[in-house]
């Protein structure tokens, strides 16, 4: 049966961006068994761990409900540099715990943090993360990602950040990359669009 996760950010007991977590879960549920009831993932947080420092919950799930919660405490990759890969069959559009696809193309990042993924001649995201991309004009985000991530769609709609098609030849325009995911706010991890490699 296919599993996915919702990854939600927690601190000082609060779940961050929980609506649109929520809305994504029963989307993707949805997509397998139309009639299935609305999932209020409130009601299964209800053991969250005491702990001063930003947890990462990962809630497995699959078309049948709820499967697990788990919480650990979150510990940042420190990601300073990506590899250019280009894959035109890759599809990650539901958050799936089967990351083969992505696995398979992080292999090739060489003596790079991680990879950022072209396909059919557009930037999408990197193995685990949106991005965002810095001008003069403030933050744009392509509008072809893998993954519609829930922290793309606050900052969307908050109007902080947003859509364009961007490809690789337009990585020079910028000048810094943002990571972005339910727990990466927006500049918090960025760096130069020059430790983009091709």
């Amino acid at each position: 049966m296919c599993q996915f996760v919702e990854t939600i950010r927690i601190f000082q007991g609060n779940p961050f961006n929980l609506e649109r977590h929520e809305q994504r879960l029963n989307h993707t549920i949805r997509l397998f068994r139309s009639s299935a009831p609305w999932i209020n993932i409130r009601d299964y947080l209800q053991d969250i761990p005491k702990e001063d420092n930003i947890l990462k919950c990962r809630m497995i799930y699959h078309p049948g409900g709820i499967e697990k919660v788990e919480y650990a405490v979150y510990h940042r990759k420190m990601v300073k540099s990506l590899k250019l890969i280009y894959d035109d069959d890759i599809d990650y559009h539901l958050k799936s715990t089967d990351r083969t696809e992505l696995d398979r193309l992080k292999e090739l990042q060489e003596y790079c943090d991680d990879i950022l993924i072209i396909k059919k001649g557009f930037v999408t995201d990197t193995s685990y993360t949106n991005v965002c991309f810095q001008d003069q004009n403030g933050w744009w985000t392509p509008a072809t990602p893998l993954l519609e991530g829930t922290m793309r769609q606050k900052l969307l709609e908050e109007g902080k950040i947003k859509e364009c098609e961007i490809r690789p030849e337009d990585i020079q325009r910028f000048h810094k990359i943002s990571l972005i995911n339910a727990m990466i706010d927006l500049d918090s991890l960025s760096f130069s669009i020059r430790q983009i490699h091709p």
